[in-house]
């Protein structure tokens, strides 16, 4: 059943091959701990779901809390296991859901990585590539996410009124603001790939690979990760770039309601993260620069 609760994910409820694998997994995992439990196994070599007790469920996430596994990885594999067991009940494999009655961890919210403003400039001036400085421009200046920067064509650039419509989560649309010195990079980049690209399908895709094809987002992450090597920020990944573009706009002093905008948040909830973020940067750089913000500056007084 394995099998087709994967193809269930995968075409009915459409997740994403990423959640896909990580279930599967999680599921594997599980077997396994099954299989030197000694609970028997089905000619698939798969636990026989009825043998498996809420107790059996139980037992295992303790094992891995004892193991020092992260509250985040727990949760997912109790939704793997809830949502696993109902679809066996569902498809009258099971008359119940042992898995029903797990407890969800509670998420711990942490704090998104961002990069400093210098390094960023930095990462600009060093590299050598127009299309990965445009990329990088684009995910810190406006603040996209990986598919929304793959996703851009020429047709979503307004170059008249300085606005990008972008496709967001949930295919909801967005107007961001350009800036004029954006779109001049932009412009440059149009005319190199052109030259280079001449039979580009219309609507042509803004950013292309190599083999001029939509660029992947495994290649945006790679081409951002290579650029913020020298950066100080814990992960460097594109997602940083757009923690980076919300936090800085907050501590400018934007409207947090008009980051969530500008973000494409569904609720001011996934926005209010940064503003403990944008805090803790202020709070920092207090402590830095001003005389009564360090313990040896009181000492010195």
């Amino acid at each position: 059943m394995l099998r087709e609760f994967l193809r269930h994910l995968s075409l009915e409820l459409n997740r994403s091959p990423q959640t896909v694998k990580a279930y599967e997994a999680d599921l594997r995992g599980f077997n396994d701990y099954m299989a030197n439990s000694g609970v028997p196994k089905g000619n698939s070599g798969f636990f026989i779901p009825s043998a498996v007790s809420s107790g059996d469920l139980r037992e295992w996430l303790a094992t891995l809390t004892e193991q020092g596994l992260s509250t985040a990885s727990i949760r997912r594999k109790v939704q793997s296991l809830r949502a696993y067991f109902r679809y066996l009940v569902r498809q009258g494999e099971l008359a119940t859901n042992p898995a029903a009655s797990l407890p969800l961890p509670k998420a711990g919210r942490r704090l998104p990585t961002i990069a400093t403003h210098a390094d960023i400039e930095t990462s600009l001036t060093e590299t050598d590539r127009r299309l990965v400085r445009l990329i990088i421009e684009l995910l810190y200046g406006c603040g996209l996410r990986r598919a929304e920067l793959t996703g851009i064509s020429d047709t979503d650039i307004n170059p008249y009124s300085l606005e990008l419509k972008i496709l967001g989560k949930g295919n909801k649309h967005r107007i961001i603001p350009l800036p004029r010195p954006l779109l001049d990079e932009i412009r440059a980049w149009q005319e190199e790939r052109d030259s280079l690209y001449p039979d580009l399908p219309a609507p042509r895709p803004l950013i292309v690979s190599r083999q001029g094809r939509r660029m992947s987002d495994s290649n945006i992450y790679r081409l951002v990760r290579r650029a913020l090597e020298g950066s100080a920020a814990e992960k460097k990944s594109p997602h940083t770039l757009r923690h980076s573009f919300a936090t800085q706009l907050l501590n400018g002093g934007a409207d947090l309601n008009s980051v969530k905008n500008l973000l494409g948040h569904s609720s001011l909830g996934a926005t209010q993260i940064y503003t403990h973020l944008a805090f803790s940067e202020v709070s920092r750089e207090w402590k830095k620069a001003h005389p009564r913000g360090s313990k040896d500056s009181h000492d010195k007084q």
